[in-house]
């Protein structure tokens, strides 16, 4: 298991369902929670499961001691704010629940989110922002670009490469030594068993380019 417990409380930014995930995975690993942050102001001071959300962004001002944690799914928007966090000079904290499995071998970034019964083999680089979701297995020496997203049930082969802010979709697979460009999506339950180049769409099996973004 890897410890997370620290001396500073968190607050997660975002209240809607990933941020709901991020407090699960919290009280999981025995963080002490204050609650919730969001820019919506009609979420202010509502309680969800059990907390409060204390309001937007000017809430954590002259604010040093307490840690963030990222409860926003999008790659771009949880870039955002994780350059606003840093920048306010507080540290982005790290979401990993206790029933995954972590190999000792892996490189972690910050701000980085992996959920229950996700796997994580030795030599895997897992840069800042970047969210395994639920159940999703991450083979031996893969690179996880920054600010990517790998969704729930993706299997990733050995010695796969995902590009910055790509979004790898519900299901779907990565053979062995397979490169995924920036800013790419891989749609759902989709099998990929060729290079995908940057700033385009993919789906089906085998997967193929469909949009260019």
């Amino acid at each position: 298991k890897i410890s997370m417990k620290r001396k500073n409380p968190v607050v997660i930014f975002g209240s809607g369902g990933h941020a709901k995930v991020i407090l699960d995975i919290l009280k999981e690993s025995g963080e002490y929670i204050l609650g919730f942050l969001d820019e919506n102001k009609e979420r202010i001071n509502k309680e969800i499961l059990g907390y409060q959300v204390l309001g937007d962004w000017s809430y954590i001002k002259n604010k040093k001691l307490i840690n963030i944690a990222l409860g926003i799914g999008d790659n771009k928007k949880r870039y955002k704010l994780f350059k606003q966090v840093e920048n306010h000079g507080l540290q982005v904290v790290n979401a990993i629940h206790p029933h995954s499995y972590i190999s000792s071998f892996v490189r972690l970034g910050k701000g980085i989110v992996i959920m229950p019964n996700a796997v994580v083999n030795p030599g895997v680089t897992i840069n800042d922002g970047v969210i395994i979701n639920t159940g999703a297995t991450v083979d031996h020496d893969c690179n996880l670009g920054k600010f990517s997203h790998v969704c729930p049930g993706v299997n990733l082969a050995g010695t796969v490469k995902i590009g910055e802010f790509s979004f790898i979709g519900v299901g779907s697979s990565i053979i062995q030594n397979i490169k995924i460009g920036k800013n790419v999506t891989i749609g759902a339950g989709a099998s990929v068993i060729n290079d995908i180049r940057d700033n385009v769409t993919a789906v089906g099996v085998p997967a193929k380019v469909i949009k260019k973004l």
